[in-house]
């Protein structure tokens, strides 16, 4: 008994149940190591937050399975990001943003459009050449020839600006350090209005009250450190919302609607 741990073991498997809620907190480092498959699943929201840094690392490659032949259906190794619907995002809100690669980079729209757009200045570099857009100019350079391939050339400026605009991201500055926002929302961006909540903060003191009619909840003076808040449910009865009709649900799918699946999302590689 000279280290108060706490250890639990089973040859079958450890499953721990909860109708309510969990919380894990370690005041050092949280390690969870798996040799096989590892899944963290939610039915609405999913965050990851860190005070200096979050880093998502693969090994790239696949290797042989300890408990038995491997048989997922997931066959590229590497780290995929997919929305099955709405939208992805990524922002660097106080530092530029880096994508790298040791081979290809492709950057396409199946049925949108791309765009680059800078306040200052655009550079498309290779072996060589650029295009540099800068102060309303376009310079061409290149270390060969530079070919102009169309049936019409027309280089007479426009006489005005192209306008665009750029969204506004937030800047850490504008909160005090002293201050606390958090918003509150379903999977559907819909606000908890009402909910009861209560804010712990490091030093052990705490915060009652219930969030807005948007969903926030905004604690001014609070102390250095980390906080946790636990929320009730809302205040509005529960309505059930019908989900969206599938156009594409079968009861039962036969040979040509996988055939057609297929066709419409690609084939496995």
């Amino acid at each position: 008994w000279a280290r108060p741990d706490l250890l639990a073991t089973a040859p079958a498997g450890i499953t721990a149940h909860t109708p309510a809620s969990a919380t894990l907190t370690s005041a050092a480092t949280t390690s969870c190591t798996t040799t096989g498959h590892s899944h963290t699943l939610a039915q609405r929201h999913l965050a990851s937050a860190s005070a200096h840094g979050l880093m998502l690392y693969t090994y790239g490659q696949r290797a042989p399975s300890n408990t038995g032949p491997d048989t997922s259906p997931i066959t590229p190794t590497g780290i995929a990001i997919h929305a099955a619907s709405g939208n992805w995002q990524s922002q660097s809100q106080s530092a530029p943003t880096r994508i790298a690669a040791q081979r290809r980079v492709r950057i396409s729209s199946t049925r949108g459009k791309v765009t680059l757009a800078a306040p200052n200045h655009v550079l498309l570099a290779a072996a060589g050449a650029a295009i540099h857009m800068h102060g309303g100019a376009i310079t061409c350079t290149g270390p060969g020839s530079i070919y102009f391939k169309a049936s019409l050339k027309i280089f007479n400026s426009p006489g005005a600006r192209v306008p665009y605009a750029f969204a506004e991201l937030p800047k850490p500055g504008e909160i005090p350090p002293n201050r606390l926002v958090v918003t509150h929302l379903y999977h559907d961006n819909d606000p908890v209005q009402g909910a009861d909540y209560e804010a712990t903060f490091s030093d052990g003191s705490t915060r009652q009250g219930r969030t807005s009619r948007a969903g926030t909840v905004t604690l001014e003076d609070v102390p250095p450190g980390a906080v946790n808040i636990r929320f009730g449910p809302d205040c509005r009865p529960y309505v059930p919302v019908p989900p969206d009709p599938n156009p594409d649900h079968r009861p039962a799918l036969g040979t040509g609607d996988w055939d057609a699946l297929a066709a419409k999302h690609g084939e496995p590689q």
